[in-house]
């Protein structure tokens, strides 16, 4: 409980939200609904691409990686701020807790280099003044059945950012940030696309 107090005042930076949803005449998944929401450096005119998730693809390592340098010039075009694993292997349920999400949010380059931030505690992101970036992680509304074991129909995560640094991130970005909210649902079938 002392680092959910910590975090006491911190903003969502970012979420994915996965939630499937069960046919009404067999207790299997009929559909899935995911929810991206995060944000992007927006060029002038707007962002280029509307119809995909203000994510880049990102890798789980991201998080342990050192600081990362800025790009000596920036395109005049949107770019997302932060990156999606949505390749992981072997991150799941283990004893010593719940795992991560299948749809992982990753610290994406431009973003460390921004904020001069550095690997913390797993997960964590930091700065001269401690913590700064987090990754939390959550599933709800779990099935459960004599037959089989129990598993969550809704699991997402978030990350959260310490309040002084949103205001250095607007700073620091060549052109406006703008949070995107990106909403689609995939039929019975398509969920592994």
């Amino acid at each position: 409980m002392a680092t959910l107090k910590r975090l006491n005042g911190w903003y969502i930076l970012a979420s994915v939200e996965k939630r499937r949803f069960l046919s009404l005449h067999r207790r299997t998944t009929d559909s899935v609904s995911l929810r991206f929401s995060g944000p992007e450096v927006t060029a002038r005119g707007g962002h280029g691409t509307p119809d995909v998730p203000p994510f880049l693809d990102g890798d789980l390592v991201e998080w342990a990686e050192g600081p990362a340098q800025l790009p000596m010039g920036f395109p005049h075009v949107s770019f997302p701020v932060l990156g999606v694993d949505r390749d992981m292997i072997a991150a799941g349920d283990a004893a010593h807790g719940l795992g991560l999400p299948d749809l992982t949010l990753t610290a994406g380059r431009w973003l460390r280099a921004a904020l001069h931030l550095r690997p913390g505690a797993p997960l964590i992101l930091e700065d001269d003044r401690g913590l700064a970036l987090r990754l939390i992680c959550w599933r709800t509304e779990y099935e459960r059945s004599s037959y089989h074991l129990a598993w969550p129909r809704m699991t997402g995560c978030a990350v959260v950012i310490r309040p002084d640094l949103l205001e250095v991130l607007a700073e620091r970005a060549p052109a406006t940030v703008v949070i995107r909210d990106f909403v689609m649902r995939l039929g019975h079938g398509e969920e592994g696309k």
